[in-house]
């Protein structure tokens, strides 16, 4: 090929500035807890932590909006940088899992006008407890019969749920004519503890408290 009217050939480019990236993917995000990270929790405030894969714009609280079985308004969204976003969810009323939803009507877009789907991945929940656990029961572990010569006894506490932070300082015997001192407390489940109390004398009966 002749360059206009000179005769001289042109020469192929070798130039790497004149190429077009297109991207037509829209943003896509995952949702997880922040503060706390505890699945199970009875605050009435809670942070979630939004991941983007890439920089959006336009995300504010109206993006959000909550599900689930406890009743909540979502307070702040705080920009950590252009992919990451802090929700607040404040006022949290009820017992039952909450979830931070995209709304419908959300209009996040990446820098090229992508527009977000409104999907995400992998998302975490809180469940909200706030009832305290209560005890179920206190029975007879070892030895099982109720009149006894033993010296030592060991009772099953059980509850309606996990608990923590179980030890001797948490138990007295409150009545009876016996007297014994309490040795160990030993978790049989989250929700259940064998307590052994040792040095039993004289006659009686035992009200464990």
């Amino acid at each position: 090929v002749n360059a206009l009217e000179s005769g001289n050939p042109t020469l192929a480019s070798t130039s790497t500035d004149n190429s077009v990236t297109f991207d037509g993917n829209p943003p896509t995000a995952t949702i997880t807890r922040s503060s706390p990270t505890n699945e199970t929790i009875s605050t009435s405030s809670v942070v979630f932590e939004v991941i983007f894969d890439e920089d959006v714009i336009n995300v504010d609280i109206t993006d959000f909006e909550l599900s689930g079985a406890v009743s909540g308004s979502v307070s702040n969204v705080g920009p950590v940088d252009a992919q990451t976003y802090l929700v607040t969810v404040s006022s949290i009323i009820g017992d039952g899992l909450l979830n931070l939803d995209f709304s419908s009507g959300q209009d996040i877009s990446d820098n090229l006008g992508n527009i977000f789907s409104g999907s995400t991945g992998g998302d975490e929940t809180y469940t909200i407890d706030t009832n305290s656990p209560s005890l179920i029961n206190v029975e007879r572990l070892s030895p099982i019969e109720e009149t006894i010569s033993a010296s030592s006894v060991t009772f099953r506490i059980v509850f309606t749920e996990p608990v923590l932070n179980v030890d001797i300082t948490d138990f007295e015997i409150v009545a009876g004519g016996a007297t014994g001192t309490f040795g160990s407390v030993v978790p049989f489940a989250s929700n259940s503890y064998d307590l052994t109390i040792n040095g039993i004398n004289m006659s009686g009966t035992n009200i464990l408290d």
